[in-house]
């Protein structure tokens, strides 16, 4: 099977406004993400077809996905957002003989924004949009010497869903997310480095409704159970609904996810030993 690489920079990144995996939707030829329907946080990857539909913790994704190099290794937390991406580079076909199991399908590496001992540096972006999304990311470089840097960005976006629930709790699809990263760079002697970094996401997301357009058709037989089911439970009409009603408090579904990656790199003479802990 012949293989590609697809490769995004911080620019496209930015003016895409992609900071996660789940951004990368319509962006990358043969790459199909599809967001789990109870779970937004959870994403089912797909490259070429090869993907894994059920996103139980007892399966092992087809499709491997890396930040900084560190095997993320399920599909839950996936659509986390990241405060500040250097590129996204996604390799379609088989990586068994670079990445070992679980990357049939392909793999995907998300590689973050080092700290620089060149100078300090600072940064503040901000956007808006319509149905209510708004997004701020802020960046701080600091060198601490010659040979030490450190680097954290913040990253919080909102945006509203398409469904306003008239009853108790959130609206549907209403979403909310934020980001941290704090990163360590230091030269411990002249042929060793070390990358610390420490990451921190956190979503909070209301779920849509299923919404039928038509009602289920009854057929005169035992089926008919499940068409009458769906008649109580699942709204229907011509048109997409602009609001519904609870009867309940509708909660979000709330998740935070958290990480320590530690790289270290020697050089030795003509060739380069690297270390990766997560």
């Amino acid at each position: 099977m012949p293989q590609s690489l697809f490769s995004l920079g911080q620019e496209p990144l930015t003016n895409l406004g992609i900071s996660s995996l789940g951004d990368l939707q319509a962006q990358v030829p043969n790459l199909n993400l599809d967001r789990f329907p109870a779970n937004n946080q959870t994403l089912r990857v797909f490259i070429r077809g090869v993907g894994l539909t059920d996103v139980q913790l007892t399966q092992d994704p087809a499709v491997g996905v890396y930040l900084d190099g560190v095997y993320v290794a399920r599909s839950s937390g996936l659509a986390l957002d990241i405060a500040e991406l250097e590129r996204i580079e996604v390799l379609r076909g088989p990586q068994g003989t670079l990445y070992g199991r679980n990357t049939t399908g392909g793999a995907i590496n998300l590689v973050t924004v080092k700290p620089s001992t060149n100078g300090p540096v600072f940064s503040l972006e901000g956007g808006v949009g319509n149905l209510g999304q708004t997004r701020l990311r802020a960046m701080a470089n600091l060198p601490l010497g010659e040979h030490v840097a450190v680097r954290v960005a913040v990253l919080d976006r909102i945006e509203d869903g398409f469904v306003n629930n008239n009853g108790p709790g959130g609206d549907f699809g209403d979403r909310s997310s934020s980001g941290a990263q704090l990163q360590l760079y230091g030269e411990l002697t002249q042929h060793l480095t070390m990358d610390y970094a420490w990451d921190k996401s956190r979503i909070e997301y209301y779920n849509y409704t299923p919404q039928a357009h038509y009602p289920a058709p009854l057929r005169g037989s035992f089926i008919d159970v499940v068409g009458l089911s769906a008649r109580r439970f699942v709204p229907y009409a011509r048109e997409p609904l602009a609001a519904l009603s609870t009867s309940v408090p509708l909660l979000p579904t709330d998740l935070t996810i958290s990480g320590h990656t530690l790289n270290l790199h020697w050089q030795a003479g003509d060739h380069t030993v690297r270390a990766i802990s997560g």
